[in-house]
């Protein structure tokens, strides 16, 4: 399908038949815009590596090929901030086309970054009732002596 816009006129699609695309080969995702406006339409320079980032992290979750998953909880905080990249673009592309922003574009934009604070995990848990019974899991001594004083 093509996009065809007018100016002030709403968007008409005519059926066409898609280019096939060998191995390797990459579209330009955003093409579409240019030709929606009949504005070169260009995103700003690191915002197509963190929408690689975004949709490498995407396919991998929902395809989950290989079947293992770790993350640490910085990288999740990276992936979570990439909101606002989406966002960043959302609004280019509003704007580009000269369109209001939508509620939900703004609600993304005003959102706050994720930060990710180190705090010992163990400095919480209690120490063992008894120290027979069961397996010796959790902080060192010192750790637990340093929680409770």
């Amino acid at each position: 399908m093509r996009l065809q816009l007018q100016p002030q006129q709403l968007a008409s699609f005519t059926h066409t038949t898609p280019r096939h695309r060998g191995p390797g080969q990459r579209q330009n995702e955003f093409h579409w815009i240019s030709l929606a406006s009949g504005k070169p339409f260009a995103l700003k320079p690191g915002t197509a590596r963190e929408f690689t980032t975004l949709k490498k992290l995407r396919n991998h979750l929902a395809h989950f090929d290989p079947p293992c998953f770790a993350a640490t909880l910085a990288e999740v905080r990276d992936w979570l901030n990439l909101v606002h990249t989406v966002a960043d673009v959302l609004r280019d592309i509003r704007l580009h086309l000269a369109q209001p922003l939508s509620e939900s574009t703004v609600n993304l934009l005003l959102l706050p970054r994720v930060e990710f604070v180190d705090q010992p995990l163990f400095d919480r848990i209690h120490p063992a009732q008894e120290q027979t019974i069961g397996y010796r899991v959790g902080p060192t001594e010192e750790a637990r002596n340093r929680a409770y004083r």
